[in-house]
């Protein structure tokens, strides 16, 4: 479910619904195993795109986060320090300036 879905509520509820199908006793430690899912799914998906991107590509995404770069890049280093909300707001903002 963690690639498809990132609200927590939604995957500890998903993980209850796995359980009561196979018939198994819920873990009393859902928040955790939802973690753990949820890292392992990222470190997937970026594993998988850093290979896509391929060597080249990672080493020119990599110049552009210096987080002593004073000049344009220095938007992608802040973004990297607080991505903010997750949504379509911020683009539609910057587009509309």
């Amino acid at each position: 479910m963690c690639p498809v879905e990132l609200v927590e509520d939604r995957l500890r509820e998903a993980l209850l619904v796995e359980c009561r199908e196979r018939s198994i006793e819920p873990p009393g430690r859902i928040d955790r195993i939802v973690t753990a899912a949820q890292t392992r799914a990222e470190k997937a998906f970026c594993a998988r795109t850093l290979e896509r991107v391929g060597g080249a590509g990672v080493a020119r995404f990599l110049a552009l986060v210096p987080e002593d770069n004073e000049d344009g890049a220095a938007l992608l280093a802040a973004l990297k320090r607080d991505p903010g909300a997750v949504g379509l707001d911020p683009c539609r903002r910057r587009s509309s300036s």
